[in-house]
This record gives C-alpha cells, structure tokens and sequence, in this order.
C-alpha cells in the first residue's frame, strides 16, 4: 500500500522533517541507545562511571530492525502496535520498557508517535487529494521507524562498529 505521487511529495516537502525530528525526540527522550550497570546507571561506557561496573545495552539496534522490517512488510498499524506491546511484554524486552528521561516507556513512546502519525496522515491525505490515508500513515510509520533507527545508531555515537572490529 502506497500513496499516489502528488502525496509523497507533499511528505518529502512539507512533513519529512517533522517525522524526523518526531523520532530524534522520542529517541532522545528514551535514551535506549545507551547502556546500564546492575545499578541501573545510564552511560554510553562499556564501564560504568559512577561504580565500574561493566555495563550492558538497554536496546539493541537488531529490535529496531525487526520493527522496521515489519512496518515495510505489513499494512497493519494494529499489528506493529501488537509487536511492540509483545516486546515490551517479554522478559528480554527491557528496552521497549525503558523510561529515560520520560514519563513512559519506549515502547508506548513509539505507539503514541504512531498516533500522532495517522493524525498527521489525515492532514496530509486533504491537503494532496490522497484518497487513502491509510496508506498515508503506513508511509509515515515506514519513514518514521527508519529514522529511529538512524538516530539509535547516531547517539550511540558509532560503538557498533568500533565493537565488530574489536570482535574480528
């Protein structure tokens, strides 16, 4: 499910740097791409450096993948709310619970935005003649869990790729 020309430069126009900056502040906010200590000390360290402990990932970029991959496979919002409500369910899903510097977790954080993106989609459906805002908001959310994973990988401040070095 697409929307027609007219509606996707209306997107790239006018609304791209608002889905942008929607997933910066989440991600931001958040603060999952970060690390913690049996504590529960933030730090981008792999040591801790309040207490020295070794610390551990909140998130893992490969979670932000899944939902990517499956926000460019479904035409369900229902079913990508579903998998983030999974994840924050399961007992390795401390991530997508993670609160940062926010009143709710991550993984509600993302849901909300996915609201506020289909508010977003009925807006953007008027002003481009789109007859299908369904399809609007799907785009959005596509475009949206990209950006979120770009940004993961910005403010993590290029570890992953200093780590698979050191792996080899």
């Amino acid at each position: 499910m697409m929307p027609n020309i007219k509606t996707l430069q209306v997107i790239e126009q006018q609304w791209l740097d608002r889905v942008v900056e929607l997933a910066e502040q989440t991600m931001r906010s958040s603060k999952v791409y970060g690390k913690q200590c049996k504590d529960n000390h933030w730090s981008l360290k792999k040591e801790c450096p309040e207490c020295r402990a070794k610390t551990s990932d909140i998130l893992q970029r490969a979670q932000l993948s899944n939902l990517q991959n499956l926000a460019n496979s479904s035409d369900s919002v229902k079913a990508l709310e579903l998998f983030i409500r999974y994840q924050m369910g399961r007992k390795e899903g401390k991530g997508w619970r993670y609160t940062g510097n926010s009143d709710s977790s991550f993984g509600s954080k993302v849901i909300e935005d996915f609201n506020q993106l289909g508010k977003w989609s009925e807006q953007i459906a008027r002003d481009s003649g789109e007859s299908n805002p369904k399809s609007v908001h799907l785009w959005l959310i596509r475009l949206y869990c990209g950006f979120l994973s770009r940004w993961f990988v910005a403010l993590k401040g290029g570890e992953e790729e200093v780590e698979a070095v050191e792996e080899e």
